[in-house]
């Protein structure tokens, strides 16, 4: 009897085993297919067919039939080059054996070793050296002194490719103390040797050539500040494009050359100057 018992017990419980199975597994399974046969006819009348017709179904055909095709105006370019296109086409950094302006820094502050460079570069083929120069007076003795000093510390503009700058410097012990200016981007990146454009470089030389006091020397401070675009149409400094800026409580026309220096016209007619458009 207590077999028996124990067999009739052991028979309900794997009938009961089954159902649980067949209750978790089977019932959700047909419940997911039940609502899958919902969902497709939406899908299909969200894309605009009904599929009635059709054996085979496209979505690409759903898309493209019963739309009229929008036909987009040609786009004109126009391949003039202006002063401002040239301008931004030659920020292309140059190669290594490309002739191009590179402001230099020199490693001592004194004017001497300015000029000496300058003298000593400009003594050199195929070199062009720019360093701008200043009139400075003094007193010596009851006595007027007038001398040429540069106009910025420490800041020389060598016309030349990066190849053969380098080999100057190697083998020039008078050359040892120049630096390049570089520009810093992120730190995964190597920094970026500043050149000037060769446009910019023209314009920024017919101004701080001039060393009859008519320019105030500035820092690089005038770089971000706000101004109204400007361009010389005659005299002098024809060509000469700049923005008005106050210096020295007064409106002045200040050609930049960015993270490098900039200057300012100290006296020029309204006259002479006519607006550009940003």
């Amino acid at each position: 009897m207590a077999q028996q018992k124990a067999y009739k017990l052991r028979k309900i419980t794997f009938f009961a085993s089954l159902v649980c199975v067949f209750t978790t597994f089977f019932v959700p399974l047909q419940r997911i297919s039940i609502i899958s046969e919902d969902v497709e006819p939406s899908f299909e009348t969200a894309l605009g067919v009904s599929g009635q017709g059709n054996d085979t179904f496209s979505p690409l055909q759903a898309t493209t039939d019963n739309v009229t095709p929008t036909v987009c105006p040609p786009i004109i370019v126009s391949t003039q080059n202006t002063p401002e296109t040239e301008e931004k086409s030659q920020w292309v950094q140059p190669k290594k054996d490309e002739v191009a302006w590179y402001p230099m820094r020199i490693a001592y502050t004194q004017d001497s070793v300015a000029m000496r460079i300058h003298d000593f570069l400009k003594n050199e083929k195929n070199v062009e050296v720019f360093l701008p120069l200043e009139e400075k007076v003094t007193r010596l003795n009851g006595k007027r002194r007038k001398w040429l000093a540069p106009m910025f510390n420490s800041l020389i503009f060598i016309h030349h490719s990066q190849d053969e700058i380098t080999k100057l410097k190697r083998f020039n012990r008078e050359l040892l103390s120049l630096r390049y200016y570089t520009r810093h981007y992120t730190d995964d990146t190597p920094d970026e040797i500043i050149h000037i454009p060769e446009i910019q470089m023209t314009r920024f030389i017919k101004v701080a050539s001039h060393q009859d006091g008519s320019i105030i020397p500035l820092g690089n401070d005038f770089s971000h500040k706000p101004g109204r675009r400007v361009r010389v149409i005659d005299g002098i400094f024809q060509g000469v494009e700049g923005k008005i800026c106050r210096v020295k409580k007064d409106r002045r026309v200040v050609v930049t050359l960015e993270g490098i220096c900039s200057v300012a016209i100290s006296c020029i007619s309204p006259d002479l100057l006519e607006f550009i458009d940003d």
